[in-house]
């Protein structure tokens, strides 16, 4: 079926979309359940602690890449602003998009200065000065704003192809929950190897080679 340009990039921004819920799902998994904090740290304690920052200011890019000005100097974004002012929609349907881009940039006010100054910049003046946590915002925020982000996706999406994005899963094969599983089996079989001896130790050693 051929698609026009509006469709296709309505379609690469519900991707885009899709994409950042994974990351933020593979993010809330390993950090915030609280059950698997101990199994990271037994396992690659700096590893994942060092994962953990990367994942934080890639979703703080992320987060504010969708709520970023439609033009830029060397051209234009596909943002909620483009999404809203750069393409053709019905009035209510505008005004739906409208309603929706006000509420998801106030999410953005939250973490912008940290990603300018921050993430994207190493600002000298923020260096120097004492510690100061940037970009905190309350618990369940981020959430909010990929909620709204999908209603956004899906009364665009309806306009352009007659039917929501609708609902996304997260999981899939060899994903985060795989990872977390594979962790466990490791810690299981590390006590196994410590309490083994003899022609069991040995075939143990031999399963890792």
């Amino acid at each position: 079926m051929h698609i026009n340009k509006d469709q296709q990039l309505i379609k690469a921004f519900c991707n885009h979309y899709f994409w950042l819920r994974i990351v933020h799902h593979t993010y809330k998994t390993l950090f915030e359940d609280t059950s698997n904090l101990e199994l990271l740290e037994k396992t690659a304690k700096s590893f994942f602690q060092n994962l953990n920052r990367i994942f934080i200011d890639y979703l703080f890019l992320q987060f504010c890449k969708f709520t970023d000005p439609a033009k830029m100097r060397n051209g234009s974004n596909l943002t909620v602003e483009y999404v809203v002012k750069c393409m053709d929609w019905s009035p209510d349907i505008k005004n739906k998009l409208i309603s929706l881009k006000s509420e998801l940039y106030e999410f953005r006010k939250l973490i912008e200065v940290a990603r300018h100054k921050i993430v994207v910049h190493r600002d000298v003046e923020v260096i120097t000065s004492k510690y100061q946590v940037l970009g905190k915002f309350p618990k369940g925020k981020d959430e909010e704003f990929l909620d709204l982000l999908g209603e956004f996706c899906d009364c665009a999406h309806q306009a352009c192809f007659g039917k929501p994005f609708g609902s996304i899963s997260t999981a899939s094969e060899g994903d985060v929950f795989d990872l977390i599983k594979t962790l466990k089996k490791s810690i299981a079989f590390e006590r196994l190897l410590s309490e083994s001896s003899g022609d069991n130790l040995i075939k143990l050693y031999d399963l890792m080679k």
